[in-house]
């Protein structure tokens, strides 16, 4: 799924590191400690999503320029960078128009049979993996992704993937392992606050 794509690479990484449970343990540990810093904050978003409701589908469309703008700022080519960010946008636009399911097919063919094709071909072979557990997880990743997890909740053109991708940007010293804390955490947070918004102002992310 989408909420899955920003932690493929570093889990594909650490699994043929040998990591993989390391991984996933990660990506689980980060989920379940967003969940419950997002139950703390639950009373505070309540009070805002409902107060101003109104004010959502104006901010939205800023916010989504605001992202895009800030995810090109971040690359080193950036014209490089724009050109791509517009053809997905037109990618996207005629998907959605021309083809059933345009999100299941466009992951698919990307990510999925792209990643399978390449396994094949190349003869990649999984090594053994460690049982090792991983060690101590930064207390703020689980309350910096549950609090990511709501504002994608809010403001549903801004999307887990690219919430993650943000905050990596934004915050320094984010290695592989506190990423992988992140992604599981912000999925899970988004997951969490878009129930509340159901039961908040009636619609879901």
């Amino acid at each position: 799924s989408e909420e899955n794509l920003a932690g493929m690479l570093p889990g594909h990484r650490m699994l043929l590191e040998g990591r993989g449970l390391e991984a996933v343990m990660l990506i689980v540990a980060g989920g379940l400690l967003s969940v419950a810093a997002g139950i703390a904050m639950m009373p505070l978003f309540f009070a805002f999503a409902t107060r101003h409701e109104g004010i959502f589908p104006v901010i939205i469309p800023m916010l989504v320029l605001l992202s895009f703008g800030a995810m090109v700022m971040n690359e080193e080519r950036k014209v490089p960078a724009l050109m791509l960010g517009v053809l997905c946008g037109l990618l996207g636009v005629v998907s959605l128009e021309k083809i059933d399911n345009a999100v299941l097919v466009l992951i698919t063919g990307f990510f999925g049979v792209s990643g399978l094709l390449e396994s094949m071909l190349s003869g990649a072979r999984i090594p053994a993996q460690s049982e090792k557990i991983p060690g101590k997880i930064r207390p703020r990743l689980p309350a910096m992704a549950a609090i990511t997890g709501g504002f994608c909740a809010l403001f549903p053109g801004i999307g887990p993937t690219q919430a993650t991708v943000m905050v990596k940007s934004l915050v320094k010293g984010i290695g592989s392992r506190d990423y992988l804390v992140l992604t599981g955490g912000i999925g899970t947070g988004n997951l969490v606050f878009s129930l509340l918004m159901l039961f908040a102002i009636g619609k879901g992310r």
